[in-house]
This record gives C-alpha cells, structure tokens and sequence, in this order.
C-alpha cells in the first residue's frame, strides 16, 4: 500500500526468485486491482497461470522463463499467450 501511495508507476508480484506460491501470487494480484489504480504486473512461472493473473485484475503479465522454458518453442508459447490473454480478457468484459 505504501507504495502505491507514494506514486510508483506499477507493482510487480511474484518473481523468478521468489517463494510466493501461485495463489498468494493471484490473491495479492486480486486484492491490488480491487482496491488501487496504480497498474499492477503479475509474475507466471508458467503458461497455465497467465488466464488466472488476468482474470485476477493483472494488467501485464511477466511471463520471462516461462516463454523461454516451453518446450514447443518461443513462437508457438507467443502464440499461445497471444491467444490466451485476448480470449480472457474478451471472457472478462
């Protein structure tokens, strides 16, 4: 909240390193959207987590390892994501 309050741009929760699980990540990312402007970035340490951040309120997703670890390839894991981000958020208007 404080930094939300001292005007950063956005807020990123969950990271490469970090030890919050997936649901903490989708909890915070809820709560933040619900309550605060300020744009906020949530972290998937996989494809599978990218409908649930954006259904959540997320209005980036970091995606990092996860385009790079898919073992299908860089172009198809874009595609995918392309796909899934449109389509939930389509869903969730």
């Amino acid at each position: 909240m404080v930094a939300g309050e001292a005007g950063v741009d956005y807020l990123l929760f969950g990271g490469p390193d970090e030890i919050e699980t997936p649901e903490t990540i989708l909890e915070r990312v809820a709560w933040w959207a619900d309550i605060f402007n300020v744009p906020c970035v949530g972290y998937a340490r996989s494809l599978d987590e990218i409908p649930g951040l954006v259904k959540a309120g997320a209005d980036f997703v970091a995606v990092c390892d996860a385009l790079w670890a898919d073992p299908r390839g860089v172009e198809t894991a874009i595609k995918d994501i392309s796909v899934m981000l449109s389509g939930t958020r389509a869903a969730a208007q």
